[in-house]
């Protein structure tokens, strides 16, 4: 289940990429993949963590807009993106809300909740483990930011993951 949120992820950043900003040719002399203390602060997730019981309990009480059943047997349920709003900055604007249930134990079910924050793509998954995973597709300068429930931070630059 993990691995078809990654999979997702980065094939809904690859799509963000595509309808990017183009090349970024400050960067001929290769990319950091260091995080900055601002970006630390945006990949902060203390807030999400205290969303993860309301998400849930607002997932349970929508109508399910669409439904669709993957290959591996995991039922993924999109929801009214409006319906979210409330639970991001009021200058963003949520793009897509999807709920994946699989038989996996420890991954059970997820929320990604998607949204558009100035020149940033926005994804957080909501597990029911109590995990938070936070990515930032940086649209000015092509950057993958990644916190994964803050154990694990990563970036990396889109063209790093471009064949």
């Amino acid at each position: 289940m993990r691995r078809i949120f990654v999979f997702l992820s980065i094939l809904f950043l690859t799509l963000l990429v595509a309808c990017g900003n183009g090349d970024n040719e400050d960067n001929e002399e290769g990319y950091t993949n260091e995080l900055t203390e601002n970006e630390k602060l945006g990949l902060n997730i203390d807030r999400e963590k205290d969303h993860l019981e309301d998400i849930y309990e607002l997932v349970d009480e929508l109508e399910i807009q669409e439904t669709k059943e993957t290959d591996t047997g995991t039922t993924i349920e999109r929801y009214d993106p409006a319906e979210f709003a409330g639970f991001i900055m009021p200058e963003a604007g949520v793009t897509q809300v999807v709920r994946a249930i699989s038989d996996e134990e420890e991954y059970k079910e997820v929320v990604s909740l998607m949204y558009q924050f100035r020149d940033r793509h926005v994804i957080v998954d909501y597990f029911n483990s109590g995990e938070v995973h936070k990515m930032i597709l940086q649209g000015d300068t092509g950057y993958v930011l990644v916190n994964e429930n803050d154990e694990n931070f990563s970036k990396f630059h889109r063209d790093e993951i471009k064949d």
